[in-house]
């Protein structure tokens, strides 16, 4: 043998004895370099009792470079996104939470390490998971632990924390106590001790020592009794179908969340002083919630399917019939899609008792307009409360109701139409289904006979204010109430139809719906939209509530009521500006004279002046406020319009409640 092959061989002999030594050695020291990934969800190692819950995959991905977002560039090469990020409201937000400089402080400790860290790498990156209980009256304060998928860096960290002072941590004040595979880690100038676990790829740590310890625990007992192999895990999170590697799967215990933060469960509130937020409430409230878990997806805009099991004692008899009631399945949605025209902006749908829902209505109703009503019902049809009309209606009606709402194109009739506010209002139209139209005919007739209890007259006050229209097709008959007192369109309409009874402020929309639903060409539906289609398909097999909305159809009205509602905000106490302007204007031009002092002449030159400053005076308020006002609203309108489609839908029943949410926001669409 060559002395050139006896040396080869007597170093791939060293290399080989080191190569074997460096793994033992290291593995004896640190980790196993060779060992196996945990080869289960992080879930598994999470007790199933915990109050709150929330993991994600691939979380790298969401990054760019860390810690700057991947979505930001999306946002910022888009209008839609631009407009977003440089809002003021969004960065009021995020300078108030400093998330800003908390950005930049992050990016400058990282680049000033000697080498190059990606913390999600060591991390996280793939997979983590927050869960925890609450212990105290704010989120801070909750016992929590933390899961990652780690790196060979993570690995390493917690193997270092048995050498303290190789990681620096004494000189910081920091000691570090083992036991049972759990380090804890103390200092004076931490609020809690922190445990730190390590159970293959995963890297656990938290403030909770039992859940640090017990993730260890249902490693060995391979997940039994672990959250991830719960019921609730398993079919409203792990088995939501459609899912993506993007989604977030969340769980809270909410009972027990509204009792240690001390949360105002009434949410909404049935108190509420507008109508909208008190009638929502006596539908659904937050304090009906036990708990709540589903997953929530970012790609294309938010969706979310939620699962919530409910207080059934809390329930209202109302609700608890409205929660009892079989919802509408996929077919039935699109039935009821038949019915509205292509260009709708809003449909809603409820499978609900048509009488519980009008009395609902009825109640969140301002006291002053339930008496309104009161008074009507008692001089029109002599019962002794409104609650008794609304009885009987619902029992000329099936079980289900819907409104649609577009924007109001529609040609101005001038002198051939009613009189009106000319307010700049959505036409809408509420359909229910009809199954004893002669209760419907006799409460049409009412009205006709009591016009003036209801304000209804023609264009010279006392005149008629009833008129009838016969559409062309099917030769039904609309009837159109005049009124001063509805706004924008100057009057309702009804109609009795084959199947259905609509009420709406427009005539044309009545006419529109009557010709949709019998497939007249030049009215599509939107159960034709695809849109519309592939949200519903997206969405629960069966619901008990539908709304669908495509903001874009109704862009200019929002615009325009953005500047009304802006201008409706400058309130001006006249009382009090007619005594201060009328206080100066006698001080400077008329000696300090009262009004009853001045001569006739004086007193028409006081009037006009008065009557200039005041104009004036609101002039310069509305100059200074509305534009600022108009700015920030058609701001919100912006963000909605960037919503170019959404679907939301519950299913109910008395013990639990399900959730779908889609909506579409294409960032690269302009608005």
């Amino acid at each position: 043998m060559s002395l050139r092959r006896r040396i080869l061989r007597i170093t791939l002999t060293v290399l080989v004895v080191l190569v074997f030594a460096g793994y033992f050695a290291f593995s004896t020291l640190f980790f196993n370099p060779l060992e196996d990934d945990y080869a289960f969800p992080l879930a598994s190692l999470v007790p199933r009792d915990v109050d709150f819950f929330a993991a994600k995959r691939d979380l790298a991905d969401d990054f760019g470079t860390f810690p700057e977002l991947a979505i930001l560039d999306t946002l910022e090469n888009s209008e839609t996104g631009r407009l977003l990020l440089e809002s003021p409201e969004v960065r009021q937000r995020l300078a108030h939470h400093g998330v800003d400089s908390a950005i930049a402080d992050l990016g400058e400790q990282l680049a000033a390490l000697p080498i190059e860290v990606d913390p999600l790498k060591i991390f996280g990156g793939s997979e983590v998971l927050v869960a925890g209980y609450f212990s105290g009256a704010v989120v801070a304060d909750a016992d929590y632990v933390a899961l990652g998928r780690s790196n060979w860096m993570g690995k390493l960290g917690v193997s270092l924390l048995d050498w303290p002072s190789v990681l620096g941590l004494e000189g910081q004040g920091v000691t570090v106590s083992e036991e049972e595979g759990v380090y804890t880690l103390n200092s004076v100038d931490m609020l809690r001790p922190l445990h730190v676990a390590r159970i293959a790829d995963v890297v656990v740590m938290g403030t909770s020592l039992e859940l640090v310890a017990g993730a260890i625990d249902l490693e060995a007992r391979k997940g039994q009794d672990s959250f991830g192999q719960s019921a609730r895990y398993g079919d409203y999170i792990a088995g939501v179908d459609e899912r993506e590697l993007q989604d977030v799967e969340v769980f809270v215990d909410y009972r027990t969340m509204s009792d240690k933060l001390g949360l105002d469960t009434a949410i909404p509130d049935p108190n509420a002083d507008t109508f909208t937020p008190a009638f929502i409430a006596r539908l659904v409230q937050m304090r009906l919630i036990k708990e709540l878990e589903g997953v929530v997806g970012f790609t294309g805009g938010l969706s979310l399917d939620l699962h919530a099991d409910l207080n059934s004692e809390l329930l209202s008899s109302e609700q608890t019939r409205f929660y009892r009631a079989q919802g509408a399945n996929q077919k039935r949605m699109f039935e009821v899609a038949e019915l509205a025209p292509a260009d709708v902006a809003l449909l809603a749908y409820l499978q609900v008792d048509v009488s519980d829902l009008m009395g609902m209505a009825l109640d969140s109703m301002e006291d002053a307009a339930q008496q309104n009503f009161d008074d009507a019902v008692r001089q029109v049809w002599q019962y002794p409360e409104g609650q008794m009309l609304i009885d009987e209606l619902g029992t000329a009606l099936r079980d289900r109701v819907a409104l649609v709402v577009r924007t109001n194109d529609y040609p101005d009739e001038g002198l051939n139409g009613p009189p009106n506010d000319g307010d700049r209002v959505f036409t809408w139209a509420a359909i229910g289904w009809h199954k004893d139209t002669g209760i419907l005919e006799d409460f049409r007739s009412k009205i006709i006979n009591n016009q003036g209890s209801f304000g209804i007259r023609g264009r010279e006050s006392g005149s008629q204010g009833v008129f009838r229209n016969t559409l062309s097709e099917g030769g039904i008959t609309v009837y159109e109430f005049w009124s001063p007192l509805v706004p924008g369109t100057g009057h309702m309409a009804m109609v009795i139809s084959n199947e259905v009874f609509i009420i709406s402020n427009h005539n044309s929309l009545i006419a529109d719906i009557i010709l949709t639903d019998y497939d007249d060409p030049d009215h599509p539906s939107l159960a034709e939209e695809p849109m519309f289609a592939t949200q519903i398909g997206l969405g629960l097999n069966s619901a008990s509530a539908m709304v669908w909305m495509r903001p874009d159809e109704i862009r200019e009205d929002l615009r325009a009521m953005a500047d009304q509602l802006a201008f409706d905000q400058v309130v001006i106490d006249w009382d009090t500006v007619h005594r201060d302007l009328s206080t100066k204007l006698l001080a400077e031009t008329f000696g300090g004279r009262p009004e009853d002092q001045l001569a006739p002449d004086e007193f028409l030159q006081y009037e006009g002046e008065l009557e200039s400053r005041k104009q004036t005076y609101e002039d310069n308020l509305i100059t200074q406020h509305v534009p600022e006002l108009s700015a920030r609203y058609n701001r919100y309108v912006d963000y909605l319009l960037a919503v170019r489609g959404m679907l939301l839908q519950l299913s109910l029943n008395p013990k639990s409640l399900d959730l779908a949410l889609r909506t579409l926001i294409p960032l690269e669409a302009p608005l």
